[in-house]
């Protein structure tokens, strides 16, 4: 099972709906009320779904009473041929954004940009990395450092993860975290989802005085060494701040420096509800998947 489809990992999304195991499939998706009504829909783990066998997706959605719609973001590393995700989504499949993903079976320090391998090389004598245990210690100031990021770029949907759901993702089997530290303080902290030879850049956050230092471009040469000497052979570091297909905001730049090449993610749905979703979308002119959630936090 992929590491985002998992039930370990699903629980730790509370804020975005209650978790709905596919056994069969070998993965979960959420429930999440539609406004005030007592409709409800299907949406895939933040931040992308994780399905073991996609194929038996579309069988298990339609033998659910009750939602309205099923929809997943399909990331361009998932196990899943295009006529399956077309068979299993047949109402809606887009483009959504650009991933920037790493071969570490590659030379990928000759593929970083000019701007990363530059930093880089910039030695910060007062910065060391390492690989991360997750103490109550380790767990304390990952919350702490999530909160500055989260003031810091005002996080609200997916990413806008509890205290609980924080500290419960850095002891998932799954989960790799890796910190920079200016003596004991831990300045800078991120982590990745492991998937077999497949690795997910899930999160990072930094102190005020990381930034300064530039803790990331110490932190990711280390992490994808140690990623790449416990076999992980792709990392997938997703995309971009906005909702398009490429966005030319900051952290898709800082993505961009480290890949080796891209991938695009893609929007699916599935109608499980036909009267309810016309109903719905009556009155809505969008491009927005499902429409009658345009405007609102995916």
């Amino acid at each position: 099972m992929e590491s985002y489809g998992s039930a370990e990992y699903c629980a730790t999304l509370s804020h975005l709906g209650v978790p709905v195991s596919f056994d069969r499939a070998g993965g979960a998706m959420l429930s999440r009320t539609i406004d005030s009504s007592c409709l409800t829909d299907l949406t895939g783990p933040y931040p992308w779904a994780g399905f073991s066998d996609w194929s038996s997706v579309g069988a298990e959605l339609d033998a659910i009473t009750g939602p309205v719609t099923a929809t997943v973001v399909v990331a361009p590393t998932s196990d899943v041929d295009d006529d399956v995700l077309v068979e299993q989504f047949p109402d809606h499949l887009v483009d959504f954004k650009l991933h920037f993903l790493v071969d570490l079976t590659a030379d990928h320090a000759t593929s970083r940009s000019a701007t990363h391998r530059r930093k880089v090389r910039r030695s910060r004598p007062e910065l060391s990395v390492s690989a991360l245990e997750p103490t109550p210690v380790i767990a304390d100031r990952w919350v702490e450092l999530y909160h500055h990021l989260g003031e810091r770029h005002a996080i609200t949907g997916g990413a806008a993860f509890s205290d609980d759901g924080l500290r419960a993702q850095l002891v998932h089997p799954d989960c790799r975290c890796f910190g920079a530290f200016v003596g004991d303080e831990l300045v800078g902290m991120v982590s990745f989802m492991t998937s077999g030879a497949v690795a997910a850049y899930h999160l990072g956050a930094y102190a005020q005085s990381g930034y300064a230092l530039e803790a990331a471009y110490a932190i990711f040469p280390v992490a994808f060494d140690v990623l790449a000497a416990e076999g992980v052979e792709l990392v997938n570091l997703g995309g971009g701040a906005g909702l398009s297909v490429e966005e030319g905001d900051g952290l898709a730049r800082f993505k961009r420096g480290w890949s080796t090449h891209t991938g695009v993610a893609r929007v699916a749905g599935r109608i499980l509800d036909p009267e309810a979703f016309d109903r719905l979308s009556s009155s809505s002119e969008t491009t927005f998947w499902p429409p009658y959630r345009a405007g609102r936090s995916r």
